[in-house]
């Protein structure tokens, strides 16, 4: 035991100092003398082969070392399946990485499916590996073949990845490829980088770039799509031909556009990532109790239509001392009846009996006027949350939302944007609420309105 935490703790010594040729030591005398290595000794000697390929900070190998790089690399990793330790994600990308470095592209994307085989799911940090090494090499429809891969394995794509195959796209003249890629870069990406923008600004300069697109298009399909879609974009492909323009502009508070003078606009999730993200709410796990309530309030809500926004009631009336504050509940609510954004306050049965104990005739006009809705005790944020993206109302609260527990299972693309879009934070001052409502305009690629 002693004898493999003194190796250990020379590896880990190793790994500090991004020194390979002396971990490389230290493993060959271990296996001399028999003694067992651990799945940590294994990750940091794989580690290690790659860093020494790739970091310039690591310390020098000789030409033979390098060579010899992949087969030491490779029996390390057998010597550990051989000791029936299950590799991971991250015992396998330094065998990518090393074949990568080796220009065998083709290898580096079959070790990255080959993961299968041990039950492990790619994430971005090994299937980015092949899918740049193929972009850089111009090999686009290798670099396809992977992007189409990472797809079908849930794995999403961020700029830079984006931008390397709008590149190799656009070099290749690929256009449906490039409205492919740049739909894809509106969907993750809001404000590009000088170096993205000038890949653009490239592809739209291109002959081939005024060649594409369709002569005659229906108008109101194209007014539908946008709907449809959120607002900001049809996706109906290239439409009209000619060369177009290229310039830089600003963009003023409200949306304007000093460059082409049209407003930019809120852009929304679609109809049917609204449906999926209220289908995702309403399957969270609660107590059959809970359950059973929430169903209840499901059927009232489809029968109760006419809200603008949702208060969290328990965020509203927190306050900064602990405890629960009627009247800021009130305050906050109030300001929305004033603001013609009719409000639906959704409180803890709890918090419900402190509003009617400290405020009841308050509660009797919002009874009357069916401003709140009461919920289980620890359930009214989720109860919240479904209502106002079923309904697609503003959700008033200060609350982050997706640093909820319950909810990380939202921490997707489309909730972040939703998100952006709908929720209402406020404070009190002076015995006032102040609102702070969402932007007027989402900074996304959007599509000019007029289709010129």
């Amino acid at each position: 035991m002693k004898k493999n935490w003194n190796l250990l703790e020379n590896l880990t010594r190793c790994e500090l100092d991004k020194d390979f040729p002396t971990a490389l030591s230290f493993y060959k005398d271990a296996v001399s003398k028999n003694i067992h290595l651990n799945h940590r000794h294994f990750n940091i000697l794989l580690s290690l082969c790659a860093t020494c390929l790739c970091d310039p900070k690591a310390k020098p190998i000789d030409n033979s070392l390098r060579s010899d790089i992949h087969r030491i690399g490779y029996k390390i990793f057998n010597h550990m399946l051989a000791s029936n330790i299950k590799p991971t994600e991250a015992d396998m990308t330094p065998l990518v990485v090393i074949a990568a470095t080796r220009k065998k592209g083709d290898i580096a994307f079959r070790l990255v499916k080959d993961m299968r085989f041990y039950n492990l799911c790619p994430t971005l940090s090994s299937c980015r590996i092949p899918l740049s090494f193929f972009c850089e090499n111009l090999e686009v429809d290798k670099a396809y073949s992977v992007e189409e891969y990472m797809v079908s394995m849930g794995v999403k794509l961020e700029e830079k990845e984006i931008v390397a195959l709008l590149e190799i796209s656009a070099l290749y003249e690929r256009a449906e490829k490039v409205y492919s890629y740049l739909q894809k870069l509106r969907e993750s990406v809001s404000c590009v980088s000088e170096t993205t923008a000038q890949i653009l600004k490239n592809w739209f300069s291109l002959k081939s770039a005024s060649k594409m697109g369709k002569l005659d298009w229906d108008v109101g399909l194209v007014k539908e799509a946008v709907l449809k879609n959120g607002g900001g974009w049809h996706g109906l492909g290239w439409l009209g031909k000619g060369k177009w323009k290229f310039s830089r502009s600003r963009v003023g508070s409200d949306g304007s556009c000093s460059g082409c003078k049209e407003i930019l606009v809120d852009v929304d999730i679609d109809l049917a990532e609204t449906e999926k993200l209220a289908e995702l709410i309403a399957s969270l796990s609660f107590d059959k109790e809970i359950t059973a309530t929430f169903r209840n309030f499901q059927e009232w809500l489809h029968n109760h239509n006419l809200y603008d926004s949702v208060v969290d009631g328990k965020n509203a009336g927190h306050s900064e001392y602990g405890g629960f504050r009627p009247s800021k509940l009130i305050l906050v609510v109030k300001e929305l009846y004033n603001k013609n954004k009719s409000p639906l306050a959704i409180l803890d049965d709890q918090h419900l009996r402190e509003v009617s104990k400290a405020f009841p005739a308050f509660l009797n006009q919002w009874r009357d006027q069916q401003l709140f809705h009461s919920a289980p005790n620890g359930a009214s944020d989720w109860f919240c949350l479904y209502a106002a993206v079923k309904r697609k109302c503003l959700i008033v609260t200060n609350d982050s939302i997706n640093s909820n527990p319950k909810f990380l299972i939202l921490g997707n693309n489309f909730f972040l944007k939703w998100k952006e879009q709908y929720q209402v934070r406020f404070s009190i001052v002076d015995a006032a609420a102040k609102l702070k409502m969402p932007p007027p305009f989402s900074s996304v690629i959007q599509m000019a309105s007029k289709l010129n």
